[in-house]
């Protein structure tokens, strides 16, 4: 089981979102209690929960969590948030660079997808022409990163596009043999 902690959502919608490491670790510790084996996070600014992008960043959370667990870690890649794939996946094999910070899995969007949110009370979308744009070459450089820093690739499925693009990748021998895969139903 594979918890996504914090994603993108605010305390608005959602007091409990963890923002800070310490944050972070514990929702993770618990999860670890109910079951769970990986925790895909986001790092956070602790005060305003804006996106973190920076290594240390990163690796406050990941010291954190392995302080009080021992979940498997699997940070975000930005997604949508950073469009360069040169930067998107920077931090993976600066984080890997130190044992104590090398995560076991970072995630690949295996789709380019439009991601609007919807607002159901208001009946409009928030924005209409936000889109997460992941291409061959970028996601080859992406892989070839994760792996090049010793980190296992999980990609991410979103729909049957993907699958084909996972077929086609695994018959290239851009992933190994052997891939983790997860299957987003959203």
């Amino acid at each position: 089981i594979e918890v996504r902690c914090n994603e993108y959502t605010g305390r608005t919608p959602n007091p409990n979102v963890p923002w800070s490491a310490h944050e972070i670790a514990a929702d993770a510790a618990a999860c670890r209690d109910a079951g769970a084996s990986i925790v895909h996070f986001h790092a956070r600014d602790p005060l305003s929960g804006a996106p973190a992008w920076d290594t240390a960043s990163y690796a406050s959370v990941i010291h954190s969590v392995r302080a009080r667990t021992d979940v498997l870690l699997n940070p975000t890649l930005g997604a949508s948030t950073i469009a360069d794939p040169l930067v998107r996946c920077a931090h993976i094999p600066e984080l890997a660079l130190d044992p104590a910070t090398r995560p076991e899995l970072a995630p690949v969007d295996l789709a380019s997808l439009n991601i609007d949110p919807y607002d159901p009370v208001a009946r409009r979308f928030v924005a209409e022409d936000l889109t997460y744009v992941t291409s061959v070459r970028g996601l080859r450089h992406e892989i070839a990163a994760i792996r090049g820093a010793g980190v296992a690739v999980q990609a991410v499925l979103w729909n049957v596009g993907s699958c084909r693009l996972l077929g086609a990748f695994l018959e290239l021998d851009v992933l190994p043999p052997t891939v983790f895969t997860e299957i987003i139903l959203s």
